[in-house]
């Protein structure tokens, strides 16, 4: 019985410690409740084309994104840029790229932050290969999830987007990027 009262002592002693040094880390954090933010990601993009039953071209290349928001506690709003790389397959080359706007729904941990996103995609794409050409643009769904982390004005991020258009097969984005609130 005494071992059992020892060992709660220690376990509670640690748990306490790890608070305290936790807690000015979340302190730091307080401020990225809410305020307007810009950043940049780049990472792995995954682009599938294909336009008829006979042409399908699927290839990653590096992507990279420049957003911009206005966080409300839970809530934000987000806009942003965002570039697929180049498709090179098969014979066929290629892009896409557009603009984004996403509703944002966070849920903060202290200073990690998880969040899903849901919103449209303005789009543009040009594919040719040696007999044709195919461009392309439109507005389609996409959503998202992935976490933060906020120390101070600066903040990390990864999230996996994926873009639901039409003609493509998948559309999708794994990034790693730095986020900066301005105030």
């Amino acid at each position: 019985m005494r071992n059992t009262v020892a060992s709660l002592g220690k376990i509670t002693a640690s748990i306490g410690k790890v608070i305290a040094l936790a807690l000015p880390l979340y302190a730091a954090t307080g401020h990225a409740e809410s305020g307007i933010y810009l950043g940049g990601s780049f990472g792995n993009a995954t682009v599938g084309f294909n336009p008829n039953s006979n042409i399908d071209v699927k290839d990653d290349d590096i992507g990279y994104k420049l957003f911009g928001g206005v966080k409300f506690t839970l809530l934000a709003a987000e806009v942003g840029y965002v570039d697929f790389g180049k498709v090179e397959k098969s014979g066929f080359t290629g892009d896409l790229n557009g603009f984004n706007a996403f509703g944002i729904l966070s849920f903060g941990l202290g200073p990690v932050s998880l969040f899903g996103k849901a919103g449209g995609f303005v789009w543009e794409s040009d594919f040719s290969n040696a007999q044709d050409t195919y461009k392309e643009d439109g507005f389609d769904p996409a959503v998202g999830v992935g976490a933060a982390i906020n120390l101070g004005s600066l903040g990390v991020r990864a999230e996996y987007e994926y873009y639901d258009i039409d003609g493509f097969d998948e559309v999708s984005m794994f990034s790693l990027g730095a986020v900066y609130w301005l105030f």
